[in-house]
């Protein structure tokens, strides 16, 4: 009998583990002219995470397009009518020149993917991130040449910072194989040891 506990001890254990790797996470970086923006936690630093472009996103229905995927305005800086509100900072990043930034933010379960997008003088970053806090910096080129501490200045200025998420679809989860088995397995013992009682 204890072996029938064992067994079924490991198979609620085998429910919880997990075997997919988390997957690594980078600093996303975008080259406007003489600024760089750079935000942290991005799956890649490549165009499938990163987007930068000239000009202004557009705000007239709250909706857009990146990386092929419509997404909804949810917070605007400087205000916007189209905004949400659905997914939130949970902490202060709007701090205009300080030397060290940091985003979080408030993100409802249904929520697929989110989008932070720093608009800054004639065009904008848009980085896909991968969780739900980071880091953040806005750098001008040292026009004056490189010193040791390299060729940028953090200057973190910009004219507006945006939130952007995709709804996921809300299918239900699947209780998986090994699940089902466990509870064949308990109904069965259930049966024999109500035969055995008989």
């Amino acid at each position: 009998m204890n072996w029938i506990l064992r067994v079924c001890t490991a198979g609620v254990l085998a429910l919880g583990v997990s075997t997919d790797a988390e997957a690594a996470v980078v600093d996303g970086v975008c080259n406007l002219g003489d600024t760089r923006i750079t935000v942290g936690y991005v799956a890649a630093n490549d165009a499938n995470h990163v987007e930068c472009s000239a000009g202004n996103p557009s705000y007239n229905t709250g909706k857009r397009f990146f990386f092929d995927m419509e997404y909804q305005l949810s917070y605007k800086s400087d205000g916007s009518d189209k905004a949400d509100s659905y997914v939130t900072f949970s902490n202060s990043l709007l701090d205009n020149n300080a030397a060290d930034n940091d985003w979080s933010l408030n993100v409802p379960a249904l929520v697929e993917s989110v989008i932070l997008l720093f608009k800054q003088s004639n065009g904008y970053a848009a980085f896909l991130v991968s969780g739900t806090s980071g880091t953040w910096d806005i750098s001008k080129y040292n026009k004056n040449g490189c010193d040791k501490l390299g060729c940028y200045e953090t200057k973190n200025d910009y004219s507006h910072v945006d939130i952007w998420y995709k709804l996921g679809d809300a299918t239900p989860v699947p209780l998986p194989a090994a699940g089902w088995m466990l509870l064949a397995g308990l109904g069965g013992l259930g049966a024999m040891r109500r035969l055995r009682k008989s």
